[in-house]
């Protein structure tokens, strides 16, 4: 049921629902073209490794605790701090809010989404 209320905004209809379940899915998803794109940046890099970093602490942290450590860190903030995050944890830039898909997601499918996002930038660095 919270995944439905996390998602009421972004249906048309109930058979959208198939579109976003692999977001709150333990498997990794899949990044569309537009979250790649943007993983190529290094700003992207950067955000993904303070968030990464603060994630990697035992237990999960409250999403706003979480944020503040990597705004701190980083210096970044709304869609620099926002959007590299959401593709990584969502595979878009754009998709249900992302606090709530956060507090849906274990610790472990967040470090998951992280690293691999993580990997995919250090892949196209050496790859220049």
């Amino acid at each position: 049921m919270e995944i439905l209320d996390t998602l009421r905004f972004n249906l048309r209809t109930l058979s959208d629902v198939e579109t976003f379940l692999p977001v709150f899915m333990p498997l990794p998803v899949s990044l569309d073209e537009e979250a790649r794109e943007l993983l190529k940046g290094e700003e992207s890099r950067d955000v993904l490794q303070a968030f990464r970093d603060a994630a990697a602490r035992e237990g999960k942290i409250p999403y706003g605790e979480w944020v503040g450590i990597a705004y701190r860190k980083t210096g970044k903030r709304g869609r620099a701090l926002f959007r590299p995050l959401r593709a990584a944890l969502t595979g878009s830039l754009a998709g249900p809010e992302l606090e709530r898909v956060y507090g849906l997601l274990s610790r472990d499918t967040v470090l998951l989404r992280l690293e691999r996002a993580l990997s995919e930038i250090r892949g196209k660095e050496r790859n220049r």
